[in-house]
């Protein structure tokens, strides 16, 4: 078998391929700007919206129609992708696969056919928590319930005849095979067989496939650090928020912030006993694998939020002390008063917003 590995920009890459020199195109777009891979302005994923990452994929699909033979397929891996309120001001599915289907169409592409990838939804609501897949969702309201999401392999033929007939014997590729790939539903791809990043990659290799962020790490560290925390902890706290790998071992997270051994345990040690940061293991391995502490949000917010408040018991005992009539008396006060109004004012707040994430 012979082959060609490139590393470089894949527009720039296929740009330079002569016309009709390709046979067949097989590969997964960045799914809009659900991963940011680097801060590179020609990374597609480095954009704004699902219409901002289409202007830079049009660029790609502008080359491959030119370079894909006559005839010949393009095979294109896809999912559909959930919107956010937050960022989209609804709850919803954006048709993805759809999205892509006219951008090959509108570049000269035959949209040829589609196969469905069975995903498991058990899966996903585990991995995303996504309100539609919780089965207590379901028994509070089941018109917010939803299907998970499956993947899509969108096919699309190059427009012109085929030159070269691609043929196979019986031998090679059994009509028992052939009536499984004709499915238009995949059901037997095993989902967690993917590539063990960990495995494949050598000590000296890139630290991250995903490029991190370093700027954005070091914002949270001090930021962090205006809130008493050790700067170290501050850059941990960064890295484990921005960082793909959601749990990160003692030695990626010492040499991605490029720390000591001892400033790095000392964080670790302090961001634990804070509670901000736990640990777990994995079946088979001794290593201990750090993440942030984010589920629990909540709880530790109000817990913080009540401590805070707190504080107005201090101030009407030390206001007893002071003539009533004083400036001092007064200030205290007013004080005690902003906070009696800030507390309904988080109290409301924070209600308003747990009715919009029912809602969703």
């Amino acid at each position: 078998m012979n082959f060609d590995v490139k590393n470089m920009d894949c527009v720039e890459g296929v740009a330079a391929l002569e016309d009709h020199s390709i046979d067949m195109a097989v590969y997964s777009p960045p799914f809009a700007d659900v991963f940011v891979y680097s801060d590179d302005i020609r990374d597609m994923g480095n954009c704004q919206s699902t219409d901002e990452f289409m202007q830079h994929y049009s660029f790609l699909l502008k080359e491959l129609v030119r370079v894909i033979k006559p005839g010949r397929i393009a095979a294109v891996h896809c999912s559909d992708l959930p919107t956010s309120k937050f960022r989209d001001g609804f709850i919803g599915i954006t048709d993805f696969s759809g999205l892509l289907i006219k951008a090959h169409q509108d570049a000269g592409f035959i949209y040829h056919s589609r196969v469905t990838v069975w995903k498991s939804p058990v899966t996903e609501m585990q991995r995303t928590k996504a309100n539609g897949l919780l089965y207590m969702q379901l028994k509070k309201d089941s018109t917010k319930s939803r299907q998970g999401l499956c993947d899509y392999v969108l096919v699309f033929r190059a427009p012109g005849e085929n030159q070269t007939p691609v043929t196979h014997s019986e031998a090679e590729f059994p009509i028992d095979q052939w009536q499984q790939w004709a499915s238009p539903v995949w059901m037997d791809i095993n989902q967690p067989n993917t590539l063990n990043v960990r495995e494949a990659r050598a000590d000296k290799d890139e630290k991250h496939v995903c490029p991190l962020q370093l700027d954005l790490i070091e914002r949270f560290g001090v930021h962090h650090a205006k809130q008493g925390h050790r700067p170290a902890a501050g850059r941990i706290i960064g890295l484990l928020l921005v960082s793909p790998d959601r749990e990160l071992t003692f030695d990626q997270i010492r040499e991605t912030l490029s720390l000591s051994k001892s400033a790095t345990s000392t964080a670790l040690t302090f961001l634990q006993a804070a509670g901000s940061v736990e640990y777990i293991t994995r079946p088979g391995d001794r290593k201990r694998y750090f993440r942030k502490r984010i589920d629990d949000w909540e709880k530790r917010f109000f817990e913080k939020g009540v401590r805070f408040f707190d504080i107005r018991a201090l101030l009407a005992e030390a206001a007893r002390g002071h003539d009533p009539e004083s400036e001092s008396a007064q200030a205290l006060d007013r004080f005690q008063g902003f906070l009696a109004v800030l507390e309904e004012a988080l109290i409301e707040a924070y209600s308003d917003w747990s009715s919009d994430q029912d809602e969703s």
